[in-house]
């Protein structure tokens, strides 16, 4: 949901501010590491997050995408259970 249209439209909504949620790469199955049970009735099943997603460069690029938007990043919520 980070994206620049996103972005746009919560400007146009009135929003100053992002608080940022980064986590959001679950699968329900495989070999990457289960963040429940294992049940398919609770949980999100397999976190599966991308090596790079807690790079300086990443940060840095999403703060500046939120900038351009004329928004502020305010906060960042959760991490990948995987790291």
């Amino acid at each position: 949901m980070l994206t620049d249209d996103n972005f746009r439209f919560a400007k146009q909504a009135g929003a100053t501010h992002i608080v940022a949620h980064v986590v959001g790469n679950f699968k329900k199955a495989g070999t990457d590491t289960l963040v429940t049970d294992g049940s398919k009735a609770l949980g999100f099943g397999y976190s599966n997050p991308p090596d790079d997603i807690f790079s300086y460069e990443w940060f840095r690029d999403l703060r500046a995408r939120i900038n351009a938007a004329g928004l502020e990043l305010e906060a960042i919520e959760n991490f990948e259970p995987a790291h």
